[in-house]
Order: C-alpha cells, then structure tokens, then sequence
C-alpha cells in the first residue's frame, strides 16, 4: 500500500466500410444489420481513436501516403546510389558524361465527402478531447444497435476492444514473462526488447497465421483447455517460431531497422515503453504522461558522469576544438584551403566537429545542480513506477543502472536496432523457444470470455479482489472481498490498483463497480488526510524556525 501511496501522491486508416458504417443513420443501421459483426466492432474502435489522433480523413490519407511514400523512396535511393552511381566519376577519379530518361506516371486519387453520425468534421476534431469523443461516442451508440449482447457500452468496454492484444502484452511484461533477459560480456544480464524482436512477438502471439488467435477478438477452442497445454506448445513452437518466423524477420525486421537507423534514430522517446504503460492506457495517454517525464529524466541521466572521463573529454575537446577552429577560419578566409592548400581538410573538419559533439556529451553542463532525489520524485511523478529499491537510493549508480533500461541514452538504442536483424533469431529460438508452454498457460489461465466484448486479458478487466494486492485493501479497510490467494494473480508493483486509479483520472465519466469505487473513494480520503497532515506539518515546522 505504502507502493501505491508513493506513486499516488508523486503523481488502418479507415476502410470504407469502416467510414461508411459512421456516415448517417440509414445507413448504419442497415449496415450495423447486415455487415457490422463482432470483428467489424473491434476493427471500428480501433480505426476511430486512430481516426481521432491522427486529426481526421484528410491527415490520416496524407500520413498513410507520404509513409509509403517514404518507404517507397527509400528503396528507390538506395537502388540509386547502389546501381545508378559511377562512384570513380563522383570521386573525380575518370571523366565521363551520362544521359538519363525521365520516367513518368500518372495516379488518379478520388476523394470523398462524408457525413459522420457524431457531427464532428475535421476541422473540429483538434477541438475535442478523446474523453469528449468517447462520450458522445457511447452517448449514440445505443441508437445504432451495433450489438446486441449489450444494451450500452461504457468507456471501458471500448479501451478493451481497442487496447486487447496491447493489455496482454502488459500483463507479460508486468509478470516477468517478457523482456527477454540477455547474459551481455562485461555487463551482465540485460534486458532486450528492440522493435524488431517486439514485432516478431506480436505475430507469434497475436497477428500471425498460427497464433493462438481464431480471430482479433476470440481465443482458439483448444487454447480454452487446460490439458492442451503440452500439445499445443509444441506446434507452436515448431510452426512459428522454427520456420516461418526465421524468414518473416528478415523481411519485415531487417530492413525497417536499417532505415530507422538513417531516418528515425532520435525517435526513441516516441516508443510505448510496455513496462510503465497502464492496464487499458491509450497511446496517446501513454505518451502524454511520459513525455512529461523526460527533461526530469535527462536531467537525472546527465548526474552520473565519470570524473576521469569528463576531464579526457575536456582535454581532447580542447585540442579538437581548436584544430576545427583554425581550418575554420582558414576556410572562411580563403576557400582554396579546402582544395589545394590542404588535402582531405573538409574530412579533418568533419572528423573534428563530431569528436568536439561526443566530448561535449560527456561533459556536466555547468548549471547542473545535483538533486538525484527531486529529479526521481518528479520521475516517478509522471511515470508512476517505483520499485521500494529506489527510495532514498536515487544518487546510487545501481538506481541508475535500472532507471537506465526504461530511459536508454540514444546511442545504446541505435545499438539495439541495429543489432536487433541478428540477435532476435537466437532470441526466438534459444529463449522463447523454450518457454513457450508458460506462454501458452499464460493465454489460458488469465483469458476470461465476456459476452459482447470476447476474449480479454483477466488483468485488464483490473478487479482488485483477483488481481489486487490484498494489503491495500485491508489498509484501506475494505471488507467482505475474497481474494485470490495464489500469487500468480497478483499484479506486480501494485499495477492492477494504479492502473484502476489512471483509467478513473482519465475518464471521470466512468462508473466503476462497486469494489472499484470503494476502493477509489477510500484511497481519496486517506491521500486528503495525508495532505492536510503534511500542510500541517509544515506549517508547524515554518513557525519552529
């Protein structure tokens, strides 16, 4: 409780089917009739909280078209400079002249004019919050009779059909089951997730042919049984992870990680960082509360600097430095320097500014001020995660160390990535490979099948009598709740009960059950009475001195 309390206080583009089952009440409910089943309902929240964040028709086009386009480029330039280039005439090694022919073509986009049941236009879309279009989105969904199982879905219902592989992938983490740990010379185990080996896993367990996944919404029959645990292991493993997905990665894997390397090597901060995401967290959610965390992170990061490092850095930034700024200034004064007077001197130039960069880097900046401890608190403000082995402990390098696998320097990123086309093979074979019976009893012991909404994640449902710590509720002096005892159920690091508090901050429209709301209410009063204490207290202490 006291883990809580710490936490607490410091706080595809839209098909047309999809676009026309929102276009007027006539038709959508004849197409809610004749079209719009269990997996049409599950593929249209997902494509209408897309449609919302990438701000409407219009954007959501644009973006899809200039990412393919951006794709489309790279493969075209890189066949350029590969096929195309006479590298002897570009290095000025032989004279030569070429002609090329310009290649033409010609694409005809037709674009269309809707009108949404919601009455919001794209022009108004930035105008609302996601909380304002998800109410107004419950608000008319009874009168489209989209399902029939239910007479009304609440905010809830719609983020599980949303978030339902993403909640899942959560509760692995949150278990242990997920990163891979790897054993790194010099630096011991490590944990690795890189983008590659994340989107080999979400094909192995979610997208893929032979995932345990009849459909985006239901569980296979077989993986409802228990005494198919064994048996259905095996072909899993053999199936997926033996053949086709050695051959997927190479594809999907190999290449996107070399252009994120050349296009998006500072995009790292933009990534869903599993571990401190929310059970039924949105993306944009997720995003928001931990953008507000890294200038406290990088502040806290820059702390821990090695003083024989910093002072080889001044040293050598002090000669390069001063190397760069005499051909600098020899160049700006006469540009012959550059081509006759001095051979390779744009190269020296070059080597010398990227030396004085890295030596900048490694250097305390001089307004520095050392607050390990209020630079974590306000880390942990915004991220909602601290293990009880950081308190008081935030100017220690093993605090440090474990900060540094959530918050990784840019460098060590691009690492992974790069190295991701090779280890992740090894990693599927030799350490999922072997665990891949506790994944598949994963999938079986926490899937619950609820009418209307399918097969979701247990955790995600975040019932604190099944999956709660039952410390914070008898601190909170709730009784009558009949815990589960087996500690498999429990989510670790109180993530059940934090995620029940971030889903009710973040949509206060929300009516939980009863419990949830106990629970909710009860924690409000004990943080009020905390407060007026601490108030008190300081006010005590003001008046002392």
């Amino acid at each position: 409780m006291c883990h809580i309390m710490h936490i607490f206080l410091n706080i595809k583009f839209f098909t047309l089917v999809d676009f026309c089952n929102a276009i007027s009440y006539e038709h959508v409910k004849l197409l809610s009739i004749l079209k719009l089943h269990n997996v049409k309902f599950f593929q249209f929240f997902t494509r209408f909280y897309q449609y919302h964040q990438g701000g409407g028709f219009v954007c959501v086009t644009t973006a899809r078209v200039c990412s393919l386009l951006q794709y489309l480029f790279i493969v075209l330039f890189s066949t350029f400079l590969v096929e195309c280039v006479d590298y002897p005439v570009l290095f000025n090694n032989k004279n030569t002249t070429a002609d090329g022919i310009p290649i033409t073509g010609k694409r005809h986009i037709q674009l269309m004019t809707l009108i949404f049941v919601l009455g919001i236009d794209d022009d108004n879309l930035g105008n609302l919050t996601w909380c304002e279009v998800l109410a107004l989105l419950c608000q008319k969904l009874p009168d489209l009779h989209v399902i029939i199982t239910k007479d009304k879905l609440n905010e809830l219902d719609i983020c599980q059909r949303i978030l339902r592989f993403k909640n899942y992938f959560v509760a692995l983490v949150n278990k242990d089951m997920l990163p891979p740990v790897v054993n790194i010379p010099f630096l011991g185990p490590q944990p690795y997730l890189s983008s590659g080996l994340k989107l080999n896993l979400d094909f192995l367990f979610f997208w893929g042919s032979f995932s345990p996944w009849e459909g985006p919404y239901t569980l296979k029959d077989e993986y409802k049984d228990p005494q198919n645990i064994g048996k259905l292991s095996n072909s899993f493993v053999c199936i997926n992870t033996q053949c086709h997905k050695f051959f997927i990665y190479t594809i999907n894997s190999c290449i996107p990680s070399v252009i994120h390397f050349f296009l998006l090597c500072g995009a790292y901060k933009k990534r869903s960082n599993t571990k401190l995401r929310h059970f039924n967290e949105l993306d944009h959610q997720l995003q928001i509360r931990l953008s507000r965390s890294y200038d406290f992170a990088t502040r806290y990061m820059n702390l821990f600097t090695s003083p024989l490092i910093e002072i080889i850095a001044k040293s050598l930034k002090f000669v390069t430095g001063s190397i760069f700024a005499v051909l600098f200034a020899l160049a700006a004064w006469d540009e012959d320097v550059l081509t006759v007077n001095l051979e390779h001197a744009l190269t020296l130039m070059t080597a010398t500014f990227l030396i004085v960069i890295v030596c900048s880097s490694m250097i305390t900046s001089d307004d520095c001020v050392y607050m390990p401890e209020r630079l974590m608190r306000s880390i942990i403000a915004c991220i909602h995660y601290a293990p009880i082995s950081w308190e008081g402990k935030a100017h220690t390098r093993a605090v440090r160390k474990e900060f540094d696998s959530l918050y990784p320097l840019t460098f060590r990123y691009i690492l992974e990535e790069l190295f991701s086309p090779l280890i992740t093979p090894f990693i599927l074979f030799f350490w999922v490979r072997p665990r891949m019976q506790k994944f598949v009893e994963f999938f079986i012991r926490f899937t619950v099948s609820i009418e209307g909404l399918g097969d979701v994640c247990s955790f995600a449902q975040m019932d604190i009598a099944k999956h709660g710590d039952e410390k914070c509720i008898f601190i909170l002096a709730i009784d009558g709740v009949a815990f589960d005892k087996d500690e498999d159920y429990i989510a670790n690091d109180g993530k059940t009960e934090i995620s029940l508090l971030n889903f009710a901050a973040m949509n206060p429209l929300w009516e939980p059950p009863p419990l949830a709301a106990e629970f909710i209410n009860d924690l409000k009063t004990h943080v009020s009475c905390l407060s007026v204490f601490l108030i008190l207290f300081e006010h005590i202490l003001k008046n002392v001195w």
